[in-house]
């Protein structure tokens, strides 16, 4: 085989089995080769699994982050609501004993007594508007997941005693399509049945 020396030149077309490459001519070695095609090839592989890997590691770091972030998120929505839900029943109880002539009018409408003069009568079923105004709030906030539902059981209980009064029927009939619909079937289902604790015309009435 004929050595190309440093003065000869290179021809692709004579020696189409030489790298571009050229022959140390004294010592004889071969000719300094390029990296293989295929080593090439293998290495981009690796470098795109590795790269693949690193890629999901993010997306499940990202998910759990996420998922934290919207626990936390609905807990404190849940405490938010929490809050109101608790000032609201404040609110509707204060009246009985910051304005006892109020809560004598109330009381007697609960018990389905209609011997009272229209401005009573208002008086009372605003009070009853207000009262199923913020258990259709309540009740909205427990569907949507935003008020835990063990809070949202206890407070039903307290509501169903005020909704089975007399005055809360009368009052509902008259009143029904002022609510959502979702309140509404709710309402119906709840007044089919009666309250487990005692009513509140009863309770007063009991302890006289």
């Amino acid at each position: 085989m004929r050595i190309i020396a440093d003065s000869d030149t290179w021809d692709p077309v004579a020696h189409p089995g030489f790298w571009s490459g050229r022959v140390d001519a004294e010592t004889g070695g071969a000719a300094a080769a390029l990296p293989s095609t295929r080593n090439r090839t293998m290495d981009w592989t690796l470098v795109g699994a590795i790269s693949e890997l690193l890629g999901a590691l993010a997306v499940v770091v990202s998910l759990v982050y996420l998922s934290r972030q919207v626990h936390q998120n609905t807990t404190a929505v849940r405490m938010a609501n929490a809050v109101t839900l608790q000032g609201n029943f404040q609110q509707l109880a204060r009246m009985f004993y910051t304005d006892r002539e109020m809560g004598d009018i109330v009381l007697r409408k609960m018990g389905g007594d209609d011997d009272m003069s229209p401005a009573d009568r208002l008086a009372a079923y605003a009070y009853f508007f207000d009262f199923l105004k913020t258990a259709e709030l309540a009740y909205y906030e427990f569907c949507n997941g935003d008020l835990d539902p063990v809070l949202w059981e206890a407070s039903l209980a307290f509501y169903h005693a005020y909704f089975t009064t007399p005055g809360f029927r009368i009052y509902w009939a008259e009143r029904r399509s002022a609510f959502v619909p979702a309140f509404q079937e709710a309402m119906d289902g709840w007044l089919a049945g009666e309250s487990t604790i005692k009513r509140p015309d009863v309770l007063v009435r009991d302890r006289v």
